[in-house]
């Protein structure tokens, strides 16, 4: 005979699950110190040990500091919704608007020169590079920031409110 977990319980266990990960994540974020050069990403000292040190370093690394805290932020949303029995498909286009609008303020922030490891991250300065290579200096910032402001009017016609 199986035991069967049911649905009500198995959303509890996502919620808390995906609560545990925002925790941890935003611990690790918060104790943040970039390891030593040509040292380990875990060898770093964090709150949250060498686990937590090498999550700060991939975030950090990929999105900047300012945009790593949106991942924790992401998953106590979603945490908050399985918990409370929320709308998934309103959740999804909102965290799909908000990465979006993250990635492209994250690339006017690399095309504007600015800390890869503070503002703009592995993904801004990859792209702002791509923009800058194709349409040079004046037109990667008319494309970025079109790019931009249209994906914030679409955003708020959307109801994804700041």
């Amino acid at each position: 005979m199986s035991a069967r977990i049911s649905n009500d319980r198995r959303r509890h266990v996502l919620a808390l699950l995906l609560a545990a990960f925002g925790v941890l994540t935003a611990v690790s974020l918060a104790t943040y110190q970039a390891p030593l050069p040509f040292a380990s990403p875990w060898s770093a000292p964090n709150a949250c040990g060498p686990v937590g040190a090498l999550l700060a370093y991939s975030l950090v690394w990929t999105f900047g500091y300012a945009a790593a805290f949106g991942v924790p932020l992401l998953a106590f949303g979603w945490s908050w919704n399985r918990a409370r029995r929320g709308e998934v498909r309103g959740l999804l286009v909102r965290s799909a608007i908000g990465g979006l609008l993250a990635f492209e303020i994250c690339t006017l922030l690399g095309l504007g020169a600015l800390d890869r490891w503070r503002w703009s991250g592995g993904w801004g300065v990859a792209f702002a590079l791509a923009l800058h290579s194709a349409l040079g200096a004046i037109g990667s910032w008319i494309v970025g920031g079109t790019l931009f402001f249209a994906t914030a009017l679409v955003a708020s016609e959307l109801g994804f409110h700041w």
